[in-house]
């Protein structure tokens, strides 16, 4: 009897540790950056001179091509992270919630804070500032790395 306990327990142990070491697998071509407690800059893909407030979860840079850019927000991150713009430009953001929660797209700097229930298509325009970048972010989620950056390229 005891024999057959000691199996039981060291196979309920056996699937706890491989169900915890799956959950931290992810599919994502990219993952996320550690959390830190003051400013955390991305790795990997991250453009010079880009420095965010918070960790990041990185999918990417992509380059604005005309006026229009279009962004997706998942849970939790947004696709592309890092945006490549014109200096002093305006754009129209086509900005898609494919997640199944709530987000936002807020970019203070810029003057936008817009609200993403699940499966919303929503439009913005914004203007890119002269140099730098801007960073924006869900406000929700920033925490888990929801954030990204307009860059002045």
């Amino acid at each position: 009897m005891r024999t057959v306990k000691k199996l039981t327990i060291a196979a309920a142990v056996c699937v706890l540790v491989l169900g915890l070491a799956g959950c931290g697998i992810k599919s994502d071509k990219k993952s996320a950056v550690p959390a830190a407690d003051t400013t955390t800059t991305a790795t990997g893909g991250t453009p010079a001179g880009v420095t965010l407030t918070g960790p990041v979860t990185d999918h990417g840079t992509t380059t604005a091509s005309g006026t229009e850019i279009e962004l997706e927000a998942y849970d939790d991150y947004f696709e592309s992270t890092f945006i490549k713009v014109q200096p002093n430009t305006k754009y129209t953001m086509k900005l898609h919630n494919v997640g199944r929660h709530f987000h936002t797209f807020t970019a203070t700097n810029l003057g936008v804070d817009i609200d993403l229930p699940a499966g919303a298509h929503k439009d913005v325009t914004i203007t890119t500032p002269a140099t730098g970048f801007a960073e924006f972010k869900c406000k929700p989620h920033a925490g888990l790395g929801m954030r990204g950056a307009f860059v002045i390229s």
